[in-house]
């Protein structure tokens, strides 16, 4: 049987894209039902700013009156 080489980098194109397309939507589900099942972390500051021993947020747009 022959297989035209134009056609053939056409069926590869197609089955590497398939497969390229399945990885991706088993990643996706994996990581989906993952954050599903896993345990609620307690919240922490987005940008990592923290003030004194207490830990809390430090407010950088607060007005600040000056003395």
């Amino acid at each position: 049987m022959y297989i035209d080489p134009g056609f053939a980098g056409m069926l590869m194109g197609v089955i590497i894209s398939i497969v390229t397309v399945g990885g991706v939507i088993w990643y996706s589900a994996k990581r989906k039902a993952r954050k599903l099942l896993k345990k609620d972390k307690p919240d922490t500051p987005v940008n990592g700013i923290t003030g004194d021993e207490n830990d809390e947020i430090i407010d950088t747009l607060e007005n600040v009156e000056e003395k």
